[in-house]
């Protein structure tokens, strides 16, 4: 194998040093399997105090000293930088109260989670493999380092690791290492909120997220017990052929565009359903409050993990409206851009597509016109530069200033102003809009 230039000269260093040092993990593993790793890190014999003086003019930061980890800025690259080791106990089941350096590279391998990730790559581009990480990545399958059990004991979090790079690799997890996570899935009640939304980010923009949620929803179910609900729930509904979990499932498969906002709005856009079911006469099933129950569960997911305002809020606003009938003429489509803006309307649209393609041939039938009259509505507002919000109207608060107009006044006329043009019964020009004004309003002036 072949390391990009500036790593082998930042390994070099550690080599002219008295050192050695070697790439390992992620990027040995990625590099293998065709891609281009975007961060490199480095395992090196060398101590914290030696690494400061190999690099005595480039930026060092502590990000893990007491670990024996510094990350070190060199040629624009951040490397973040561990010595040789051997981790103590693990009494958080997160991280090692202590740590043992060593000169060995095998027994620091022997530390790391599984083995695709225990690989490292020297500067001339020599694999060192002690436990037969390749073989596995030959194979497509995730293997811990060792006892499967201590070493989810050890660090809880592995747990869902091992379900992120099943959804990032499109990797089977070994059989052994499979019945020890679910022998000690529980751990993960000790692993803070914010590392488990971390995680289950990459497993929901995984390209084999589908797969990875199917097969290991028993770990999704641990930390989102909220969806145990809709597995193999029956939605009684000849619009859907799988149960609300499978089909939320789907929904995250079939988005055009993968963003986290989408992916979580496409996870729990169903999730109230197993909680509003209504059967008529007919013993068909109705869902009428399952936007509102969604919506609720998505906001206390998302508050109890942590996760960026904003993220929340726009996953929230397309739960609540993903089902409804929305923009199905030129002005409400203007109306729903007027209040949401442009940005979470696409997130919306690109959510109901994959919504109703997750249906029945039924479903699709019944539903799939509404979506595409909201989407070339869309599509030609903005095309068009059609005028949906006040910056965009000819007519400014300053014109009606102009006029005698001030305070609640000034916006309450802009605002009807503005929904005469979205509606079409006005030109958006500065000449027509005051000449409505005075003929609607008295001017005081």
């Amino acid at each position: 194998m072949k390391l990009p230039a500036d790593v082998v000269e930042y390994l070099n260093v550690f080599i002219r040093g008295g050192f050695s040092a070697y790439v390992v993990g992620g990027a040995v593993r990625d590099s293998l399997l065709g891609d281009e790793p975007f961060d490199f890190d480095v395992a090196t014999s060398a101590k914290t105090e030696d690494i400061k003086k190999l690099f005595p003019e480039n930026e060092i930061y502590e990000t893990g000293v007491k670990h024996g980890t510094l990350t070190v800025k060199f040629k624009g690259r951040l490397y973040e930088t561990t010595t040789f080791r051997i981790d103590g106990e693990y009494f958080d089941k997160r991280r090692p109260e202590t740590v043992i350096y060593t000169s060995d590279l095998k027994k620091d391998l022997g530390r790391r989670d599984f083995t695709v990730n225990a690989l490292a790559l020297s500067a001339s581009g020599e694999i060192t493999d002690s436990y037969n990480g390749l073989k596995d990545l030959s194979a497509r399958i995730i293997r811990t380092v060792g006892d499967p059990e201590k070493r989810f004991e050890e660090d809880a979090l592995r747990i869902l690791r091992a379900v992120r790079f099943a959804a990032e690799l499109g990797f089977d997890i070994e059989e052994k290492t499979f019945a020890a996570m679910i022998k000690k899935r529980g751990n993960l009640a000790s692993v803070s909120k914010e590392r488990i939304f971390a995680e289950l980010n990459k497993i929901l923009l995984g390209k084999f997220a589908k797969d990875a949620l199917i097969k290991y929803k028993e770990i999704v179910f641990e930390v989102l017990p909220v969806l145990r609900a809709g597995d193999g729930f029956d939605q009684k509904s000849s619009s859907h052929t799988d149960d609300v979990y499978v089909h939320s499932v789907k929904v995250l498969s079939l988005l055009k565009e993968k963003t986290p906002v989408t992916c979580w709005a496409a996870l729990l856009h169903d999730s109230g359903k197993p909680f509003s079911l209504v059967v008529d006469k007919a013993g068909h099933g109705h869902f009428p409050e399952h936007m509102r129950v969604s919506a609720d569960i998505a906001e206390k997911i998302l508050c109890e993990m942590r996760a960026p305002n904003d993220l929340k809020k726009r996953v929230v606003q397309i739960i609540l409206l993903h089902d409804e009938s929305v923009g199905r003429t030129l002005y409400q489509a203007k109306k729903l851009l007027n209040e949401y803006g442009a940005e979470l309307v696409t997130d919306l649209i690109t959510v109901k597509f994959a919504d109703i393609y997750a249906h029945s041939e039924t479903g699709i039938e019944k539903y799939l016109p509404e979506r595409i009259e909201l989407k070339n509505n869309f599509e030609k507002i903005i095309k068009d530069n059609e005028c949906y919000t006040l910056s965009q109207l000819a007519l400014k608060g300053g014109d009606l200033k102009n006029y005698g107009f001030s305070g609640e006044s000034v916006g309450k006329i802009l605002s009807r102003v503005l929904d005469e043009v979205m509606k079409g019964d006005l030109v958006n020009s500065k000449e027509t809009l005051i000449s409505y004004v005075k003929e609607k309003y008295d001017c005081p002036r």
